[in-house]
């Protein structure tokens, strides 16, 4: 439940403290649908898969973080890395990792 409170924090930073950047809309739906899923993980019992998941899919994170940054203070170089290894990564975790390894291991054939 922690990544909740986070994640309820970040909605309520993005509509009052930060800065309103192109990416808004796109922010804003990201921690409305992270905080619905923590919340209903957690009420339907599926706590510990809900955590798995959340690490993958947040793993990536880091790198775009890092080049939302390095764009915005203007550091372009630094940025494009970040953002190659963010999508090499988001490929990897959330289109190889996830479908065949935490998926599959939740089936109960």
């Amino acid at each position: 439940m922690y990544a909740a409170g986070f994640y309820t924090y970040s909605i309520f930073a993005l509509i009052f403290w930060e800065t309103r950047r192109s990416d808004f809309g796109v922010s804003m739906a990201h921690h409305v649908t992270s905080v619905i899923l923590i919340v209903l993980s957690y009420i339907l019992s599926f706590a510990r898969v809900g955590s798995v998941v959340l690490a993958l899919h947040d793993a990536s994170d880091v790198f775009l973080e890092v080049g939302k940054m390095s764009k915005y203070s203007g550091w372009e170089r630094i940025a494009s890395i970040s953002f190659i290894i963010f999508v090499l990564q988001w490929i990897i975790l959330r289109l190889i990792y996830y479908p065949f390894w935490i998926l599959r291991s939740t089936r109960l054939v």
